[in-house]
């Protein structure tokens, strides 16, 4: 069976690389990105599609405020948002936001990080190459990460759970490198907010 592509939500232009680039970088996953921003300058278009012609992966990349319907079927798509809790941008808590609202109409919906406050932040394995690939492909975003490290040496992908739509059905269980659910027949999991993190464990 063919592993699902996996479809990008960017806000803006050097998003997709500094919150997914492990993703992206990875030659067997088959990749779409779909650009948010409408508004860009044109260094920043030809920035765009340079990202395409640096990763053979990238299958297609567009421009669109809404994800087109076809991307909504979970047999073939896998979609990632940015973060809509933890990220401080408005048009990425926007953009996140919509990407919230289709995962609790049931669709498989991940979520990344660019502010990289997030609590499921991991070390990127090889930071070295990440700057240099946001460097070649963002020359006009170069000062963001030479003035802050964070954006190529950290990155973080999770999905969300709202506990209501698990009440009676799952708890948590923190094995102190990541939070999974575990089925209680009943209990409920009491927990501060409505989401949990990183990572959801779900019986075969």
């Amino acid at each position: 069976m063919n592993k699902k592509t996996k479809v990008i939500i960017a806000p803006h232009v050097d998003d997709e690389i500094i919150g997914a680039y492990s993703i992206i970088s990875n030659p067997d996953n088959k990749i779409i990105i779909i650009y948010s921003d409408f508004d860009m300058t044109q260094e920043r278009q030809n920035e765009m599609v340079n990202v395409k012609k640096k990763f053979d992966n990238i299958k297609a990349y567009l421009k669109a405020r809404e994800i087109p319907q076809q991307f909504l079927d979970e047999n073939e798509y896998e979609l990632y948002y940015p973060d809509p809790f933890h990220e401080t941008h408005p048009h990425h808590k926007l953009i996140g936001n919509k990407g919230y609202d289709l995962f609790q109409q049931g669709h498989p919906v991940n979520f990344y990080s660019i502010n990289m406050q997030a609590p499921y932040i991991y070390n990127v394995s090889d930071p070295s190459e990440k700057k240099k690939v946001l460097d070649e492909l963002y020359p006009s975003q170069k000062s963001l990460w030479e003035m802050d490290a964070k954006y190529y040496l950290f990155e973080g992908h999770c999905s969300y759970v709202p506990e209501r739509i698990y009440r009676g059905q799952n708890k948590i269980v923190n094995d102190g490198s990541r939070a999974v659910f575990e089925s209680v027949h009943g209990k409920v999991n009491e927990v501060e907010s409505e989401i949990v993190i990183p990572e959801i464990m779900k019986d075969e």
